[in-house]
């Protein structure tokens, strides 16, 4: 059985997700049009969570496609040394697993939808020996989700979004074997890098 990171209660994910929701939207006021680099885990096989984010969200969906960040781009400015940690960290680490459990709202006065996520202990791993000096963690403990509505979206959404809380999304547990370093161009996220955890060649 996989050790999983502990999970604490929904509310507790919920103030985490919300605060890095704000500081996300600070930092993207800052630098709309500076390079931005980020780590993220993918979630390509995952189609009823894509069609889901491209009903509610189009304008994020077509940004960037469904997946967990691992690792801001304010936590780690400098993107050759996070690449470079990341390949000598990722050659150590087994993939991650996440497992997917239920929507839930972002904490008001914010509007939105996520998906609360358990994340196998390589996430915790992964950011802890990537984000080291000079780079710095927003926090000591980051609890990994998936966005479906931005709350910098939710006012305009003409769905009745809120009917979502409380369901899943299909496939809960998938197996992510690669990090992708994902960048900002003009108005969309592109792949820059892909990095293989140790062993992707082993069958599920």
């Amino acid at each position: 059985m996989v050790d999983l990171d502990r999970v604490g209660h929904i509310s507790r994910v919920v103030q985490d997700a919300h605060r890095a929701v704000r500081q996300m939207d600070a930092v993207d006021d800052r630098r709309e049009s500076s390079t931005r680099v980020q780590a993220s885990l993918l979630l390509s096989v995952l189609p009823a969570l894509d069609d889901l984010r491209r009903s509610l969200d189009p304008q994020m969906a077509r940004r960037i496609p469904p997946h967990v960040t691992a690792i801001y781009d304010d936590e780690a400015p400098d993107p050759d040394l996070m690449i470079r940690r990341l390949r000598a960290v990722c050659s150590k680490l087994p993939p991650i697993e996440l497992h997917l459990d239920k929507i839930v709202g972002f904490e008001p006065p914010e509007q939105g939808l996520y998906v609360t996520t358990a994340a196998s202990t390589s996430f915790t791993n992964l950011r802890t020996q990537v984000l080291r000096p000079p780079f710095a963690p927003r926090s000591a403990s980051m609890w990994p989700h998936v966005t479906i509505l931005h709350p910098r979206s939710a006012p305009a959404c003409t769905v009745n979004w809120r009917s979502y809380i409380g369901s899943t999304i299909g496939r809960s547990m998938i197996v992510v074997r690669k990090v992708s370093v994902l960048e900002y161009v003009g108005e969309t996220w592109r792949v820059r890098a892909s990095i293989l955890f140790d062993d992707v060649g082993r069958p599920e």
